[in-house]
């Protein structure tokens, strides 16, 4: 007897050295309602691959197989015995707020508006808090004798300038009788003098004088402040974000958070969420690779925006406006044996590859 016992055991160990226990991999049953048509999935998860394969026998559905580790989705069609590989769909990254619009460059010194340059505000001295704009100094005028006075006539027998009217002694152009006084410059006889343009206004406009020479506003100077510089190309959305809240409740037997999501057209999602440590990356069920061109709607990009914050759905509902569109609903977990995980994860070898997009 307790030879024979001995025996027995020693058989069930030589057993257990040369086939050892299959690996365990965790099993989910969950449904997928959309305008009332149901689909009942079965996700199975083991290390870094996951199979994502549909539970109606009635028609033959293709399976997902993915591998985060190789960054890779493999779509298997039964109809016709193919396969196709296409890269994860990239995680979208949180947008933070509006950027700021970045610093002008600044011209040198002399040249063009010497103040910075941005919008072009009304006077800002009675805003609280906001610091005066600097004004030029104003230029003394040349000394007596280098400039000729106002009233010497430029274009013979025209009469002489009254008081007040023309230059007065003041910087401006050289042209006509002014530049006879300059050494090297030609006089022109019947060229009128040009009168000096009058100053503008502190804080609008350039400060260093209106005339050949000033620098025009910056593209998009006129732009209010606050608007920021970073504005969205056409045709690019930017990528919602889930919203943590309070709430939370039992399912399953876990503690499910509760997140919301907004979108476009009044689309929103309510989603019960735990970590996703015990479950693996949560991947939606997609039976035809995901478009690239067009926008892109809350149900296609939900999965990716849950990875991002590393939880998995335990139930989540869609709606437009009040009325209900979809729902993501976890029913049961379970962990089963996967005998020849290599095989199980992987497209059978009769079936062959498809050739990638052409674009």
């Amino acid at each position: 007897m307790y030879r024979a016992a001995c025996t027995a055991l020693l058989l069930s160990a030589a057993a257990t050295i040369a086939h050892p226990a299959a690996p365990q991999a965790l099993v989910v049953e969950a449904n997928w309602t959309r305008f009332d048509q149901r689909t009942d999935l079965r996700y199975w998860h083991l290390g870094t691959q996951t199979r994502i394969e549909s539970t109606d026998t009635d028609k033959p559905d293709p399976y997902l197989l993915i591998d985060t580790a190789q960054d890779q989705r493999l779509t298997v069609y039964r109809h016709n015995s193919s396969w196709r590989c296409d890269p994860l769909e990239p995680t979208p990254r949180a947008t933070p707020g509006m950027p700021g619009r970045p610093t002008a460059p600044q011209p040198p010194p002399g040249i063009g508006p010497q103040g910075t340059i941005g919008p072009r505000d009304l006077p800002d001295a009675g805003r609280p808090g906001m610091p005066g704009k600097p004004q030029m100094p104003t230029m003394p005028p040349p000394p007596t004798g280098i400039r000729p006075q106002p009233q010497t006539s430029v274009t013979p027998g025209a009469p002489a300038p009254q008081a007040g009217i023309g230059p007065q002694g003041t910087l401006g152009p050289r042209s006509g009788a002014g530049a006879a006084a300059m050494p090297g410059i030609p006089v022109q006889p019947g060229m009128p003098i040009r009168p000096e343009m009058p100053p503008m206004p502190a804080g609008v406009g350039p400060q260093s004088g209106v005339g050949p020479g000033a620098m025009p506003p910056m593209p998009g100077a006129g732009m209010g402040v606050g608007m920021g510089g970073g504005m969205p190309m056409p045709g690019r959305e930017q990528a919602p974000s889930l919203t943590k809240t309070e709430e939370s409740q039992t399912l399953l037997g876990r503690t499910a958070v509760k997140y919301t999501l907004a979108g476009r057209m009044m689309e929103t999602v309510e989603i019960w969420a735990v970590p996703d440590a015990d479950f693996g990356p949560f991947f939606a069920y997609r039976p035809h690779p995901p478009h690239r061109f067009g926008p892109v709607d809350l149900q296609d990009q939900w999965d990716a925006l849950v990875r991002r914050e590393g939880l998995f759905p335990l139930l989540a509902i869609f709606k437009q406006g009040e009325r209900e569109i979809g729902r993501f609903t976890v029913t049961k977990l379970d962990t089963r044996e996967v005998a020849e995980p290599a095989a199980f994860f992987a497209p059978p070898p009769a079936y062959y590859k498809s050739p990638p997009d052409p674009f």
